[in-house]
């Protein structure tokens, strides 16, 4: 009995149908997870949770923003150090002006702080502290904060908060 062989052509021809057909059938599954953010896939955390994972939790105006590249995390990679000024902390003991880091992007988890407005801010003790987009941090004038804050109790107020009110 003889078994006839494809020819070279033949065979080439056949892997590449198979090759177009897995991507066929794959497309629709990269471009639905190409478009999503990792962080977007996290259930929120609690405050509670976010408080136990946190090094650090502190309220606080952005004074200043600006970029860092870190090339030992690829290529192209940067990062915002952004300035803060604290007013009360529940976690650690910042001092009165504190930079923490947080990734450029949402693709990257990063959180987008804006210079002049005022967060409430969970971080994890790095140096500086690191800040990302599945962090529970948010805008002091969100519903978030505000309940997040009688959850936290009355905190600590810094020293800015201190001499100020003197």
């Amino acid at each position: 009995m003889c078994i006839k062989r494809k020819s070279g052509a033949n065979q080439v021809v056949t892997k590449f149908m198979r090759i177009a057909g897995l991507m066929f059938f794959l497309s629709p599954f990269y471009l639905f997870f190409s478009n999503a953010i990792a962080c977007d896939w996290l259930p929120d955390p609690s405050a509670v949770s976010a408080k136990n994972t946190s090094t650090l939790i502190f309220s606080g105006d952005v004074l200043s923003k600006e970029v860092m590249a870190i090339p030992q995390l690829g290529e192209g990679y940067k990062e915002y150090l952004v300035k803060f000024r604290v007013r009360r902390y529940w976690k650690g003991k910042p001092s009165r002006e504190l930079v923490i880091r947080t990734p450029i992007g949402k693709e990257n988890c990063g959180y987008d702080f804006e210079s002049g407005k005022s967060y409430l801010v969970y971080a994890v003790d790095t140096k500086p502290p690191l800040v990302t987009f599945c962090s529970r941090s948010s805008l002091l004038s969100e519903p978030q904060a505000q309940e997040d804050m009688i959850r936290l109790g009355p905190g600590v107020k810094s020293q800015v908060e201190t001499s100020t009110t003197k």
